[in-house]
């Protein structure tokens, strides 16, 4: 049988299937019913679709607000929950809580172990939804990162079965590359002050002539505390 939905979750079915054979009258008397011994099951859950983040502001290491939008794929049930994770890779500083434009939701919670954002379901939304979460406040990395946060969607609080999930396409972006801890509006590589206390960075020095940071005092200009003139 093709296209037959049988669960919205990676929570196992406890019901087997039963077939009945009828016959093909209009009254349908059954002739025999077999009910399958194998319980259909899956370990990989839907795809949320159409994801976005947007900040409040990109500017390194600055308290901001992050919304993020993504697209159902399948139902979540009043009681489920969301998770919005961070990474290991991706430090950030939970200062506040979150909204959302949808009634769908409950009040948010920090959880340590998820390292994450939970967002409880008040009430049914059905899949082909698009979402709206808004999380104030993170604080931006203070370099730029290609790692993304994880969405998840499970049938319940305690996190068991996913529904949903996606873990790209959620990267924070900032204002300007490293090494510029500011920049030149609309040009990223192009310097206005630089990371002084960052250790992974040592070009820790300003040159306003050329809008770029530097570990050593070029030829001709002399140092003046942490910029070269």
């Amino acid at each position: 049988i093709n296209n037959l939905v049988v669960q919205k979750s990676t929570k196992p079915i406890t019901t087997a299937i039963q077939v009945q054979a009828v016959t093909t009258s209009s009254t349908s008397q059954v002739i025999s019913t077999h009910s399958s011994t194998t319980v259909p099951t899956t370990s990989v859950p839907g795809t949320f679709t159409t994801v976005t983040l947007v900040q409040s502001s990109y500017v390194a290491s600055t308290a901001t607000t992050y919304t993020f939008g993504f697209r159902t794929a399948n139902p979540i049930p009043a009681g489920g929950v969301i998770l919005i994770a961070n990474t290991p890779s991706l430090t950030f500083t939970l200062n506040g809580g979150c909204t959302s434009a949808s009634g769908s939701f409950g009040v948010c919670t920090f959880d340590a172990t998820a390292n994450g954002v939970i967002v409880p379901v008040t009430s049914q939304i059905s899949a082909g939804t698009t979402l709206s979460i808004s999380v104030a406040s993170y604080t931006n990395p203070t370099l730029p990162t290609t790692t993304s946060f994880i969405v998840e969607s499970y049938d319940d609080n305690t996190r068991t079965y996913k529904i949903d999930r996606i873990d790209t396409g959620l990267a924070p972006s900032l204002e300007c590359n490293a090494p510029c801890k500011t920049c030149v509006v609309g040009n990223k590589s192009q310097c206005t002050s630089c990371f002084t206390t960052e250790p992974s960075i040592t070009q820790k020095y300003y040159v306003s002539d050329t809008n770029t940071c530097v570990n050593s005092c070029p030829s001709g200009y002399s140092q003046d505390n942490t910029a070269f003139t």
